[in-house]
């Protein structure tokens, strides 16, 4: 028969061994604490990066043409392929500086079906001297669809 001594902390004399067994349960729930803890951070972090997408920008090439003449300026916007467009979603941006005009390309149209590859689109804007650049925006991504310098009275 074995005693255990109340000085020595609940060590058995003959083997010199703890008589509790609350480390080991201790041990375990800690242990588990520990991965709940790591997997709702993990967790979070994932579910908090999913909103700060930004939109995707669309797959489209947009070319510009046009005319300048003293009454105005004559565009034609083409869809040279890539996805459709939702007119609501294009922006032209023609001339540079403090005398750039903002056309939605919607309203400019009067046509709100869709931009699909192969369309061609005319629009006016207000005279510029040439060189006179425009720019294609998707409006929601802000990516420039298309790029295009009208130099005069030609087409270029």
């Amino acid at each position: 028969m074995t005693t255990v001594d109340a000085n020595t902390g609940g060590t058995n004399r003959a083997t010199g061994s703890t008589d509790r067994a609350q480390s080991e349960t201790i041990g375990s729930v800690l242990l588990l604490a520990l991965v709940v803890i790591l997997v709702s951070t993990v967790g979070l972090a994932g579910l908090a990066a999913i909103g700060t997408f930004t939109p995707t920008e669309p797959a489209a090439s947009v070319g510009v043409d046009g005319v300048v003449d003293g009454e105005e300026l004559a565009l034609v916007v083409v869809h040279e392929g890539g996805d459709a467009l939702s007119p609501d979603e294009i922006v032209l941006l023609v001339g540079e500086g403090q005398d750039r005009q903002r056309l939605e390309f919607a309203d400019a149209t009067g046509d709100d079906a869709t931009f699909r590859p192969g369309d061609r689109r005319e629009l006016t804007a207000a005279p510029f001297d040439p060189p006179v650049r425009v720019l294609v925006i998707h409006a929601s991504s802000g990516a420039t669809l298309g790029d295009g310098t009208i130099t005069g009275s030609d087409s270029s």
